[in-house]
């Protein structure tokens, strides 16, 4: 696909709504005016997936503030170790492949300690003390 037109960016704006604005395949595909086979291709067509991710990042940036604070909570109550692991990664504080964590660590100045699970926990609740998430 070179471009988009009219009937894909009427779909993208129904795929970039959670749950798909509550629509099948089929009825979007209808809104759009194209079969649900075409939809499916365009499905697989870099631009086009570009384009509705782009979408999707307009749409939820707004609440991104929110997403993280809940993130930091879940990780500091210990509910989720995913939430952790994607809050060291946005700080960059996950180790690189062939460094070990220590060494990562030492790489970045204002980087703590965080060689157990509880300094780590400690870290998050001063970035949650502070404001910062």
């Amino acid at each position: 696909m070179k471009w988009l037109g009219t009937e894909h960016y009427i779909a993208i704006n129904y795929l970039a709504l959670p749950d798909k604005g509550g629509l099948s395949y089929g009825e979007i595909a209808k809104k759009a005016g194209v079969t649900r086979k075409s939809l499916y291709s365009w499905r697989q067509d870099p631009l086009f997936q570009t384009e509705v991710n782009r979408r999707m990042r307009r749409t939820t940036l707004h609440r991104l503030p929110e997403m993280m604070e809940a993130m930091v909570q879940s990780a500091v109550e210990g509910h989720n170790a995913e939430a952790l692991k994607l809050l060291l990664q946005l700080n960059d504080l996950l180790p690189t492949p062939g460094l070990s964590i220590e060494e990562k660590l030492m790489a970045n100045s204002d980087s703590q300690s965080l060689t157990n699970i509880g300094d780590a926990h400690a870290r998050i609740n001063d970035y949650k003390n502070k404001g910062i998430s």
